[in-house]
């Protein structure tokens, strides 16, 4: 079954992100690579899962919209 991915290759997010975030990657001059959270219409950003979702848990308690800055 050589056409098979090894299961070390996929990369799976901790869990699905709002609808209108995407994960977003910059390359850095040192070649690192730097990912985020992203909303496009906002351009919030957030450096981990947990951020994003505080901030989700956050909108929804305060009754404020997620695509909100």
């Amino acid at each position: 079954m050589d056409d098979q991915k090894d299961i070390k290759d996929i990369k799976v997010l901790p869990a699905p992100i709002p609808e209108g975030w995407v994960l977003d990657t910059k390359l850095k001059e040192d070649g690192t690579e730097v990912k985020c959270y992203l909303c496009p219409a906002t351009e919030q950003r957030f450096y981990t899962y947990e951020d994003l979702m505080r901030y989700v848990r956050y909108a929804k308690a305060a009754k404020v919209s997620i695509y909100s800055p």
